[in-house]
This record gives C-alpha cells, structure tokens and sequence, in this order.
C-alpha cells in the first residue's frame, strides 16, 4: 500500500503527537497494519499545518446520504442511493458511491454516513469504510457465516473507532466531529438459510470541554418485529416512510404507479422493488436536496439463495470480496 512508505515518518509524527496531546497510544491489538494507518492518518492531519495542526484543513469526509433496509424471516433486502458529499460544502457531490457490496453469495455489508476520509494534499484515501468491511470479513474464514459476521462487525467497530480517533486526536472542529458518524450492517444467511443482519453504530462522543472521541455500536436485528422497515439519511429519506404509508396524495400516486409497473407475481416474491420504488419515489420528491441522488442499488437475500441484484451500478462490483462460491 502506498502509506508503507511513510511509516517510518508516521511513527515518529504519532510518537509527537501523543507527547503534544497527551493521548493513550491508539492500538488495535495484534493489527500492525491497522496502528500503522492511524499514525499516517495523524501524519497527514499534523504535516500540511504549522503547529498543532487541525485534522479538519487536510482532509476531506465524503458521507453518504440515503439507506433503506428491510428484515424479515423471509429476506434480507438493502437498498441505496449513489450521492455521495463533502459536508463542508467545499466540492461537487459524486454520484458513483458503492453504499451496498457483497462479501460473499451469502453474505453483504452497506453502509451510510462518513464512508471515506481523503488527503486534501494528494487525494489519497486514509479512511474506506468498504475497505475496512472487506478486511474485517476475510480475518474470520473458519468461523460459520453468522459467527463470522458477528465477529466482522465487531472488528468493523473497533477498527472504525481506532481509526476515526487519529482524525479527532488532531482535530479542534465541532463541525468536523459531527461529519464522522455512520451507520452499517453486515447481513447474510446462517447455516439454515434464514436472514440475519447485525447492525454498526459508529459515533462521536463529545463532553463539553474534552476532546472527541469514537464510540460503536453492535446490535442483532429481530427478523419478526413489526417494524422491518428501517431507514437512514438525511430529512429526504423521509420521503421513503411517505411512499410506505400511501397516506399522501403524491404517495397513493406513485403507489399505484409502482403496482402498474411490477408485476403481481414479482411484488409477492420479493419486497424488494416495493423498497426500490420507495426509494426512488423520495429521491424524485427531493429534487432540490443536492445532499441525494444518483442511481438506486438494490441487493435481496432470501432464505436459502444467494443474494441477488435486484439492479446494481456495474463498477460497483469492483468492491466487492472475497469469496464468489
């Protein structure tokens, strides 16, 4: 990887930084290459700045904006936008995120939120959510599919807090801090083919008068509660609750548009393009919100098949891992 050149430098900027900031060392235990990235992350935080530096002018967050997923005893089905922004307002937002990959035919990670952190200097990536997912997943290969997305959201959390800490450890920005949190999950079929999900709460702690730091979140999701529906974003993803709920006239109107084109039989296989026409009906009503848009991906899982790509960005594929059998 192109950090590895910098870690002598890395190590000795963390070594200061944690002398100037009077910081416990950040560290993964047994993960070299995890500790390694956090002191490149400070580096480039700390570099471009006199003094101490303030994270917030270096780097880039990109923060994905739009995520609907649905869980019942029957499938698992994840449904995205592709509006990825800078918070700050500072550049274009980009229509190519990958919020939905999959780590294997039985199993899939998504993501919203703080899903990359760039260097402002040379554009390098310093923070992946998709790369830290991947890693998590190939680390537990022995382990059944849902111990093992069990033990990868965990490492997923510990990772993301580890890593998110060297961008706080340097940052003075409230605004920069509020950018980071997210929310995931890791989702797949267990050893009977039923759905299961384990969901990722990444955030950020800030008492008044101490310094920021990471916290996460895991949680198993109930397959049979009453609510299967979950949503997360920004106040356009509302939008998606109103198309569920057909309770408004521009709802009840694209309801019905949603029945005329797709068919009985598909609309009682799968709720999978009920959930696309819900996010597609929030996306053409928020028009004028420039924090969404793009194209929709939609994955389903259903007990006992593969998942399967309801529609996909083709480039998308490219992040995905590990295991294609």
């Amino acid at each position: 990887m192109a950090w590895r050149a910098s870690a002598g430098k890395a190590d000795a900027v963390l070594s200061s930084v944690y002398s100037v900031f009077d910081l416990d060392p950040i560290s993964v235990k047994g993960d070299e290459e995890l500790n390694r990235l956090c002191a490149l992350a400070l580096a480039v935080c700390i570099s471009s700045i006199p003094g101490k530096g303030l994270c917030q002018n270096s780097v880039d967050v990109l923060s994905g904006t739009i995520l609907v997923r649905s869980l019942t005893e029957r499938e698992l089905v994840v449904a995205a936008d592709s509006r990825i922004q800078y918070p700050t307002g500072d550049s274009r937002p980009r229509d190519d995120s990958c919020k939905i990959i999959q780590l294997s035919p039985r199993a899939v990670f998504f993501y919203w939120g703080a899903s990359e952190i760039r260097s402002k200097k040379n554009g390098e990536i310093l923070l992946s959510v998709n790369a830290i997912a991947r890693d998590a997943y190939r680390r537990f290969p022995s382990q059944s599919n849902e111990l093992r997305l069990e033990s990868a959201a965990n490492f997923f959390g510990e990772s993301m807090a580890a890593r998110l800490d060297a961008f706080l450890a340097t940052s003075t920005s409230v605004q920069m801090s509020a950018t980071l949190a997210g929310s995931g999950g890791f989702g797949g079929l267990d050893s009977r083919g039923t759905p299961f999900l384990y969901t990722v709460e990444i955030g950020i702690d800030a008492p008044n008068g101490q310094r920021a730091t990471a916290t996460f979140k895991i949680a198993a999701v109930d397959p049979s509660s009453p609510y299967p529906v979950a949503v997360g974003g920004v106040a356009s993803s509302a939008g998606v609750s109103e198309f569920l709920a057909r309770k408004t006239e521009r709802a009840a109107r694209s309801y019905r548009k949603y029945e005329e084109r797709v068919s009985p039989s598909l609309r009682k296989q799968t709720d999978a393009y009920l959930i696309r026409a819900a996010l597609q009906a929030a996306l053409q009503w928020a028009k004028d919100d420039s924090a969404v848009g793009g194209l929709v991906d939609v994955v389903v899982l259903q007990k006992g098949k593969s998942a399967r790509w309801i529609q996909r960005k083709p480039a998308c594929q490219k992040e995905d891992c590990c295991e294609r059998k």
